[in-house]
């Protein structure tokens, strides 16, 4: 299965980007990130081998990926498999009712070169672990966009919408993480790195 989803329609506009299917919080979190970006930026530094998550963990290299928008941790996850859904616009569908996520996190910022990855934490330990049966991928027009993270549970499919083939259903007890992004010629990173993102 794929599980690769366009993120323009017909003329190349971008449009909305629906569920993924769900992958697990390998050392309670995940990686949202710009595969391009973040394999040129480990090889400027030094960085391609070895345990990447250290890096970042034990190094100013996590802060300052993280504020230029090329890798976003999503810290302090239960561990479950989860569901991604990315939205992309001014005003992109929301996927939770009022009041209904249990955690929404403001002022991260992305940077796309054509690509957003997510993948389980634990996997930058080894990034050669990182596959498509073990991560999601979706693709996203080039260019800088502010991030908004919101996590819950979700009890029908996203937009309401059949699901599509190969995607997978969600359950009232499935968590949900999503990425609502929306584009920005200078986004300004002001999230929280300390953001615990248990529900």
């Amino acid at each position: 299965m794929s599980g690769k989803i366009s993120a323009y329609d017909a003329h190349g506009d971008q449009r909305k980007v629906r569920m993924k299917r769900r992958i697990f919080s390998e050392l309670g979190g995940f990686v949202v990130y710009e595969p391009a970006l973040l394999a040129r930026y480990l090889d400027e530094h030094g960085l391609a081998s070895g345990d990447v998550l250290a890096y970042f963990t034990q190094t100013e290299h996590g802060g300052a990926v993280t504020e230029e928008g090329i890798a976003v941790p999503i810290s302090g996850v239960r561990s479950d498999y989860y569901d991604f859904a990315v939205t992309v616009g001014e005003a992109s569908e929301e996927i939770f009712a009022q009041n209904e996520a249990k955690i929404i996190s403001r002022g991260w910022v992305f940077h796309s070169s054509g690509t957003l990855k997510i993948a389980g934490i634990g996997y930058f330990k080894d990034m050669s672990c990182i596959s498509e049966q073990n991560s999601l991928s979706f693709r996203v027009k080039r260019g800088r966009y502010r991030l908004e993270i919101l996590g819950g549970y979700r009890g029908t499919n996203f937009s309401g919408a059949p699901t599509p083939l190969g995607d997978t259903s969600i359950l009232s007890d499935t968590p949900v993480f999503h990425l609502r992004l929306t584009p920005s010629a200078e986004p300004k990173f002001s999230g929280d790195l300390e953001t615990s993102f248990y529900f």
